[in-house]
This record gives C-alpha cells, structure tokens and sequence, in this order.
C-alpha cells in the first residue's frame, strides 16, 4: 500500500526524512501543510488542514492512510478528528513529541519563571509566536482534552523523546535544564528540551526516542540519523496497518 505522510513544517531538511521512509516503504512521500501565519491557534492551524487535507485524501486512490504528526500538530489533527468524526480514510494517528497534557514550559513562560531571551529561540525554532505557545500551558489544554474527543476508529499512539545533554542543541540547554530541575513532583524529568516525556503521553505509548525536539525532524546536529527515528516509528505504523489486515 502506498502511504504518504504529512507534517505542519515543511523544510528543506524532510529530505532525510523521505530518504528514511524509502528505507522502510517504498514510494513514500511526505506532504508538508505550509501554515502561513506563525501567531496561529490550534482552531486557526485546523481550519488549514481542513482545507487541505480532505481534498488531497479524496483526490487520491487510497483505500486508508495513517498520520504521523510532529511536535503541536498532533494536537491540531486530534482537534481535526474531532471535528470530522465520520471520516474513513485516517486509520490512524502517530504522535511525536507532541504536548497532549500541556506545557511546563508554557506554564513557566506564563508566569514569568523564565526569561523571555532564553525561550524565545525555543519558541521560535518551532515556528510560532510566544503568545501562540503558551495555548499550550495546562489549563488550557486540559480544558481542551476535556472536549476534544478522539474517534474510537481512529486510535492514537504517542511517543516521548529524551534529549542528550552532550549532543543537545544550544538553544534547548537551558530549557533542558530547567525542566530537569523544575517539572512538577510525580513527573518524570526527562525532556527533549521542549516537552516533558510524560505531558507527550497520550492513548497508547509506544516509546521514548532518543532526540531533542529538532532533531526529531532532522534539525540541528548534522551527524544525528534522523532517519533511524523515521525507520523506527513508520516500522511501528506499518506492524498496526497489518495488524488491522489481519483482522478483515
């Protein structure tokens, strides 16, 4: 089955990504969503995807396909889920690194705990504005986790990551910190320098990846093998693809 994946960032460094998808499952192709505005919401960024996604999944011969989402966009396809509860073609939804019990880190920009300079670079690697990052402190989303509903055909399966310290990108080493030292009590401390592993936790958890929160998507440290991520988790789709086969 051919199978094409989908992202909210669409850079030039998907190139190794798509080679480690061609790896794993031939004639993959990834489909970045280009969101044009950075001081976006999870509403705002959904009625993109809305406008973009049905269409592409109809125009195509696919019987189904499943979505890998990075980062905050797992949190906009729950939301588009949500919203289109009757669709058939989405089997599936993978999640890497993606807040889905809120932000320690939002929290902290909220209340000042933080300076500004040091999580601005943070805020801006991952394409938004401050203001549309802290959406993501926990009262709001745990507000919305308690509306936002996830089709029961529709499983979810997150992963965490795990940052290490002596291939850490600059920029996340004092966010890194700070989470270590700083995350509520009862939490596990390990982070990716932008997420805490356990606010990532959502419907079934695979596994923790060993990467900072860019080098997820092949940002950063040019000697890390993003494609050994990729290979990892398309092996994880492809095994609940076929397990659904099984059950025809």
């Amino acid at each position: 089955m051919k199978r094409k994946h989908f992202d909210l960032m669409g850079l030039k460094h998907f190139k190794k990504i798509q080679e480690g998808l061609n790896n794993v499952v031939e004639n993959s192709t990834i489909f970045p969503i280009f969101v044009p505005d950075s001081d976006t919401t999870i509403e705002s960024r959904t009625r993109y995807i809305e406008n973009f996604l049905p269409e592409l999944l109809e125009s195509s011969n696919w019987k189904d396909c499943h979505l890998i989402a990075y980062s905050i966009s797992g949190l906009d396809f729950r939301y588009f889920l949500h919203k289109n509860p009757k669709q058939t073609l989405i089997k599936s939804l993978f999640t890497l690194s993606s807040p889905h019990r809120g932000s320690f880190l939002a929290d902290a920009v909220d209340v000042k705990k933080m300076k500004s300079e040091d999580v601005e670079p943070v805020i801006r690697a991952m394409g938004v504005t401050e203001a549309s990052f802290q959406e993501f402190n926990t009262k709001n989303i745990t507000a919305f986790n308690s509306s936002v509903v996830q089709p029961a055909e529709v499983p979810l399966f997150s992963y965490s990551a795990e940052a290490v310290r002596t291939r850490n990108n600059e920029i996340y080493q004092t966010t890194h910190q700070f989470l270590q030292e700083n995350v509520a009590k009862g939490f596990n401390t390990s982070n990716d320098g932008v997420f805490v592993a356990d606010e990532t936790k959502w419907g079934t958890y695979v596994r923790s990846l060993s990467a900072n929160h860019a080098e997820l998507i092949g940002v950063g440290d040019h000697s890390f093998d993003v494609q050994r991520i990729y290979s990892t988790v398309l092996k994880d789709v492809l095994s609940y693809d076929q397990s659904l086969n099984k059950q025809k």
